[in-house]
């Protein structure tokens, strides 16, 4: 379940970017944010996660999303939801 700052303008959510970072060891970290973007991390993506309906988003609203990760005997795969607003 992730929780965001209330949002600052009215305007159109389409979907969601995943990054990754991570802190190795003391000041060793890799990370494929664009802030803080490792070089050479040829191998790593960023992701993104479409709504299948674009939602208007009014100035303060709180956005919740929801993920979950699935899987059957011979796949795993991720779903979400927009549970606020």
């Amino acid at each position: 379940h992730l929780k965001f700052a209330p949002v600052k303008r009215e305007t159109i959510l389409h979907g969601f970017a995943g990054y990754f970072e991570s802190v190795l060891f003391k000041d060793v970290m890799i990370s494929i944010r664009p802030e803080t973007f490792s070089t050479d991390m040829f191998s790593w993506f960023p992701i993104y996660f479409p709504l299948r309906t674009p939602v208007r988003i009014k100035k303060d609203d709180n956005i919740e999303l929801k993920m979950w990760r699935c899987e059957d005997k011979t796949k795993v795969w991720y779903e979400w939801c927009l549970v606020n607003p």
